[in-house]
């Protein structure tokens, strides 16, 4: 018999990286800034997995509920050192921070490891309007499987703010 021969067409697929939160207590009380308190570290307990690649492009983290004149979102000495290092670039604008670069997924987690949360104001509550705000996280591969940019799934964190007697 004669042979048989079939062309067989594969088409990558462009998989998004995906973020997860491994704290235990994902409670809205689970993060808690207190005003004139401590920086609070709100990058801590993410990891970023992609199946089709092993570096980043972006990551764009919001403060997308709540955001208050005065609030801000930034990296400790050895995270902006990693960033840096990594060829990385940062850029705060209101309540969007920027990250930029192609960099391995390790070097983006061991940031966003290091991302605290801020408010140095007096009223961090606006008379108790905003007790609350929602950083969401999104991030973008560099499309090592030339199929396409594709962004996470956005996940989110809720902070709790506590204003205090400035009274005392």
């Amino acid at each position: 018999s004669l042979p048989l021969s079939r062309t067989i067409t594969v088409v990558a697929v462009n998989d998004s990286t995906v973020i997860t939160d491994t704290r235990d207590n994902k409670t809205t009380a689970a993060l808690k800034f207190t005003e004139r308190g401590t920086d609070l570290v709100i990058g801590d307990s993410l990891t970023l997995t992609d199946s089709d690649d092993v570096k980043l492009d972006s990551v764009i983290v919001t403060i997308s509920e709540k955001y208050l004149v005065g609030d801000s979102l930034f990296f400790s000495a050895s995270g902006i050192s990693k960033l840096t290092n990594s060829g990385v670039t940062t850029y705060w604008n209101d309540s969007i921070l920027t990250l930029s670069g192609s960099a391995s997924i390790d070097s983006y987690v061991f940031a966003l490891n290091n991302l605290t949360f801020k408010n140095p104001g007096t009223d961090p509550t606006d008379n108790n309007t905003k007790t609350s705000r929602k950083i969401t996280f999104k991030v973008s591969d560099v499309n090592s499987d030339a199929v396409g940019r594709v962004w996470s799934l956005p996940l989110s964190r809720t902070i709790t703010v506590v204003a205090v007697n400035d009274s005392t």
